[in-house]
């Protein structure tokens, strides 16, 4: 996905139809592929980032095994990004909203469309909006939100488990300087990420 951004973001004005914007040398169909390209890049990107918050939770605070997590879990974090991300770029694309938007071909309303029919206008500004919200900022301001959340959970988890490990072998050293065998079980607790990448 981020490839496709990528590609999506380098080609800039080339793929505008001819004589909207400097360097512009395409039409309606190359102008809608660059957006179709750059919906599916941003919001599959953007998903997956939230798939991974999602595995390392599963992984650290719920300490979920492989097996449990590949097949029940992970479907899910390939399957929402890539439906959501092709979804919605056909969708948009279809309804005929990638226009030129700047320097590149996005989610923008095409007023010329409209004449001097005000409700047209207002119409093409609304739908405008809700796609925004929907595929480009909303959707990045939410998962960025999640994940903040998300990394907050795992650096509590991780922290708990540190401030945990720490009482056990202060223990083990108070009651070592004592007795030549502590009384009780001594083993420090290792965090779920630490075993899962020490395999």
């Amino acid at each position: 996905f981020d490839l496709i951004q990528s590609i999506s973001q380098a080609l800039s004005s080339v793929m505008m139809p001819a004589g909207s914007f400097w360097g512009a040398a395409g039409n309606d169909i190359t102008c809608g592929i660059q957006g179709l390209m750059t919906v599916i890049g941003v919001s599959g990107a953007t998903l997956y980032s939230l798939s991974l918050s999602i595995y390392f939770i599963a992984v650290i605070k719920f300490n979920m095994s492989d097996r449990t997590i590949t097949s029940r879990l992970e479907p899910y974090l390939h399957i929402v990004p890539i439906l959501y991300s092709l979804v919605s770029a056909v969708a948009i694309y279809a309804s005929g909203l990638f226009n030129p938007a700047g320097a590149i071909c996005f989610i923008a309303p095409n007023l010329s469309t409209c004449g001097n029919d005000k409700d047209c206008i207002d119409r093409m500004e609304q739908i405008f909006v809700i796609l925004s919200v929907l595929f480009s900022g909303g959707l990045v301001m939410f998962v960025f939100a999640m994940n903040c959340v998300a990394m907050s959970v795992i650096y509590w988890t991780e922290y708990s488990l540190s401030k945990k490990n720490q009482v056990y072998q202060t223990s083990w050293i108070q009651n070592h300087q004592h007795v030549d065998r502590p009384s009780h079980d001594t083993t420090v607790e290792p965090s779920p990420l630490a075993v899962r990448l020490s395999r």
